[in-house]
């Protein structure tokens, strides 16, 4: 689908994003690095803001259920944009408030991998 041109989302929003089971650091305590890289389609992250999930009455709970056996993990959109990222509303059919979340240089580099990964907070 192509990007939605509804306004940009305010930088209190959250963005979550879903964690697969081997993107989880062995201490449980935070995703890898890898958990946010590029997806090769696109090149774009692929997130979900709360705004837009909240209007249309879904919770994070609600998210988890469609991706069995990930787990969720949020920043705002503010953090996200701190470190070079560009946040646009990207419809998707599955479940509502989908963003696609890419770097302004063109490729997200290892060390922002890195600063992501370290700032999200679990959402269980």
């Amino acid at each position: 689908m192509t990007a939605d041109t509804s306004p940009v989302p305010a930088d209190h929003c959250l963005l979550y994003r879903l964690i697969r089971p081997d993107w989880v650091a062995p201490d449980g305590n935070r995703p890898k690095s890898q958990a946010f890289s590029d997806h090769p389609a696109d090149g774009a992250l692929s997130m979900f803001l709360s705004d837009e999930m909240e209007a249309a009455g879904k919770t994070v709970a609600d998210l988890a259920k469609l991706w069995p056996g990930y787990r969720v993990c949020g920043i705002t959109v503010g953090q996200v944009r701190a470190l070079g990222q560009q946040v646009v509303r990207d419809p998707i059919e599955e479940f509502p408030g989908h963003a696609a979340v890419r770097d302004l240089t063109g490729r997200r580099s290892g060390g922002t991998r890195a600063k992501l990964a370290k700032a999200v907070k679990w959402c269980e």
